[in-house]
């Protein structure tokens, strides 16, 4: 299920690229380039399109959440939904990877985020076929000067995201070929991985 909803989520990536970008000037509307929040939304109508019909999604919702001293308080989370009948509470952070200097401590330190943002949510929420998933939307950069040199940093950072493979947690990339060879001067932002993290309950 999450795998369909982020080929939806690339989807709704390339379609916003193709009809905002000029690539040949190297003028940029990438959705994955803004924020959080932004591609929290783009996952959100990612999970819409998967089941127009079924699926049901909340973002920014208000949740009760389990303070230090096990109190509890009014907060809020990124992302709820449901999908084919399980629901799924998220919480997500977006970083920004260098591909000339990423290496494998900088992969696993994105899956120990994705890890720990997973483990905010409260045990309580995770009746059968309720999962809690820690999100990171890893967009990528490269210096313009090292644009000939975009696939050999590619084909690096997937070797690394490889190394750091393990249960539990879904990868799904995103690159806009057409940026790697686009006009400008600007430096480049190829793409995004999305690194998820998925716990039932214990």
């Amino acid at each position: 299920m999450i795998e369909r909803i982020l080929k939806k989520f690339e989807e709704i990536q390339r379609q916003y690229a193709r009809d905002y970008c000029d690539f040949e000037r190297g003028e940029f509307d990438l959705g994955y380039f803004y924020n959080e929040r932004t591609n929290v939304s783009l996952l959100a109508g990612a999970v819409w399109r998967e089941n127009p019909t079924d699926n049901l999604v909340l973002e920014e919702y208000s949740s009760d959440k389990e303070g230090e001293d096990a109190s509890d308080y009014k907060g809020r989370r990124d992302l709820w939904f449901r999908a084919g009948g399980t629901q799924y509470r998220c919480e997500a952070k977006q970083k920004w990877v260098d591909l000339e200097t990423v290496t494998k401590a900088d992969i696993d330190a994105i899956i120990d985020l994705a890890k720990s943002e997973a483990e905010t949510i409260e045990e309580r929420y995770l009746r059968p076929r309720n999962e809690a998933l820690g999100i990171v939307f890893a967009t990528l950069r490269l210096k313009r000067k090292n644009q000939q040199k975009a696939n050999e940093w590619l084909e690096n950072f997937n070797r690394l995201i490889d190394d750091s493979c393990c249960e539990g947690l879904i990868i799904h990339s995103v690159i806009i070929d057409e940026v790697l060879t686009a006009g400008g001067d600007s430096n480049l932002h190829p793409g995004v991985v999305v690194f998820i993290w998925s716990r039932s309950a214990r």
